[in-house]
């Protein structure tokens, strides 16, 4: 049995943060912005799910 490897793809910090806002708002229906502040009042858990993956993707930005 194989193993298929994707292939990475390298996007400019401009393209993660439309990559990062697109999940968001596809899965939660609010702004890279309101999820942010969502996390920081605890009205969203950060380990939720559909939360979780999404607040490394924030924090992954901020890294970059």
């Amino acid at each position: 049995m194989s193993t298929v490897v994707p292939e990475a793809i390298e996007l400019t910090d401009e393209e993660f943060a439309a990559l990062v806002e697109r999940r968001i708002r596809d899965r939660l229906g609010m702004s890279l912005e309101e999820f942010r502040d969502a996390i920081s009042s605890g009205a969203l858990d950060p380990e939720g799910p559909n939360v979780g993956d999404l607040a490394l993707l924030v924090g992954a930005q901020g890294a970059s």
